[in-house]
């Protein structure tokens, strides 16, 4: 079976960012996040099996989640400016890599990827997510659709979701249509916590279930939170729920994973952000032996210049 990696790609960034926060290079530019995707690229073709590989972006302007919720979204603070001086850099890098990029007005990456799911698996084509994002756990299907963290760097199946959320993939949406989901400003039910939701969709499967059984609900201050947040919890499932059929299936082919270390068509970029590390990693690499790799001659006059490039 082969494998198409899709990346939730400014989720992504915005990942990177913090996490590898105040890096720079001697120039005084930021660089963390450059680097971070640099060596996550030198991982798909060097440690992960991947056929094909799509940048899934969020479009500009309202989506269809806004039309049906003013507020959604509408709690983010601007992002740093350093991370918004890495994005176009990042953005190049993909293009120059020869690497598609996919948006939809109106919609968002998660929608996007929903849709290479849908499509890959009437392709038999598995399905690797990158995210970090919760709302798309509900894609994970074992045998056909994995998530994977680049950050901690684990691989999500049916019963890793299990135990990191307590509800199945099935139930993800169910899940914040409860207890919410401050990052994207998605109520929930006030009151209703990641536990309660737990034991309410442990019994009643969905939200659902829970409303056709609410007499059931043997916790009374459950049941009258419930009652009062009737109407916030199927906005949220509405929010939280993924739009699958978007036009992708054309864009496959051009997906194709290269055969050539896509990172040789950036070494200007690598060189330019100091990431040494990696551009050895390269030259190192058998396979690109024959390859210029873009070493430079450098006159030195002085001894601090020698200690300049040593270090």
């Amino acid at each position: 079976m082969k494998t198409l990696t899709i990346i939730d790609t400014f989720g992504f960034f915005f990942r990177l960012y913090y996490a590898l926060k105040g890096f720079k290079n001697s120039q005084g530019q930021a660089s963390g996040m450059i680097s971070g995707f640099a060596n996550f690229i030198y991982s798909l073709k060097n440690e992960h099996k991947s056929d094909y590989i799509v940048f899934a972006l969020d479009s500009k302007g309202k989506t269809f989640r806004s039309e049906i919720d003013p507020n959604y979204k509408q709690n983010r603070t601007p992002p740093p400016p350093e991370l918004l001086e890495q994005i176009p850099i990042c953005i190049e890098m993909i293009e120059k890599m020869g690497f598609i990029s996919v948006s939809r007005e109106g919609y968002e990456a998660d929608d996007i990827i929903a849709s290479f799911v849908k499509t890959c698996e009437d392709r038999d084509i598995f399905v690797r997510i990158i995210t970090q994002d919760k709302d798309l756990y509900q894609l994970i299907k074992d045998g056909k659709t994995s998530i994977y963290s680049p950050i901690s760097k684990n691989d999500y199946d049916e019963a890793a979701c299990l135990e990191k959320y307590g509800v199945k993939p099935h139930q993800i949406r169910d899940f914040l249509a409860l207890c919410g989901d401050s990052s994207d400003n998605i109520p929930g039910v006030k009151g209703i916590g990641a536990k309660g939701a737990k034991t309410l969709l442990d019994e009643f499967g969905s939200i659902e279930g829970i409303y056709e059984n609410l007499t059931l609900v043997r916790n009374e201050r459950s049941r009258n939170l419930l009652l009062e947040g009737k109407e916030n919890a199927f906005l949220s499932k509405k929010l939280a729920s993924l739009y699958e059929n978007l036009e992708v299936q054309d864009l496959i082919e051009k997906a194709t994973y290269p055969d050539e270390e896509p990172l040789l068509k950036i070494l200007e970029i690598l060189e330019h952000y100091e990431l040494n590390a990696l551009l050895k990693k390269l030259r190192q690499n058998p396979d690109n032996k024959d390859k210029n790799l873009g070493f430079k001659a450098t006159l030195i006059q002085d001894e601090n210049k020698l200690f300049e490039i040593l270090n």
